[in-house]
């Protein structure tokens, strides 16, 4: 059975509420404390784990980070590469669930932003989700995890 999160038909409801303008404002300042925290440069490779319609992946593709932006539902990421091809950035889009998505020694950070993280119903499959971002990374590298309202974020892990 399906868990709730891979219901098109909620994220289609409630998007539109949980994206709002304020979310969109800080989007800017979010992207530019994650470039800091984590010392990315142009053409850093950057996941954006769960990046629903990708406002952080098109801020941090702005910026020329190479950014891949992960989420398991096909609407939010149809809204997140749309607004990417108009603003002509190239982001790497995949649909997949975070469970199976790794790309071994690969990213210099992962994010996963905006309480994107402890959906599943068992502790085991949210470790698969953070085994397969640790295995992501390069070494040494960032995973930034949090939640981040009006430029307050926390969670660093490395």
């Amino acid at each position: 059975m399906a868990e709730w999160f891979e219901s098109e038909d909620f994220w289609t409801t409630y998007g539109p509420i949980m994206y709002d303008d304020n979310l969109w404002a800080e989007a800017p300042d979010v992207a530019d404390y994650v470039c800091k925290i984590a010392g990315l440069k142009k053409g850093s490779k950057v996941l954006d784990a769960a990046c629903g319609i990708g406002r952080i992946s098109i801020e941090l593709a702005e910026r020329g980070l190479d950014v891949t932006g992960v989420d398991i539902t096909s609407s939010v990421l149809e809204a997140a590469k749309d607004m990417a091809e108009s603003q002509k950035l190239k982001i790497d889009f995949i649909q997949q669930d975070l469970r199976d998505f790794c790309r071994k020694d690969y990213f210099d950070c992962a994010i996963n932003l905006y309480t994107s993280f402890g959906y599943c119903d068992s502790k085991e499959d949210d470790y698969k989700i953070l085994k397969n971002i640790a295995l992501s990374l390069k070494k040494k590298r960032y995973f930034y995890n949090g939640m981040c309202q009006s430029g307050n974020c926390n969670y660093v892990f490395y």
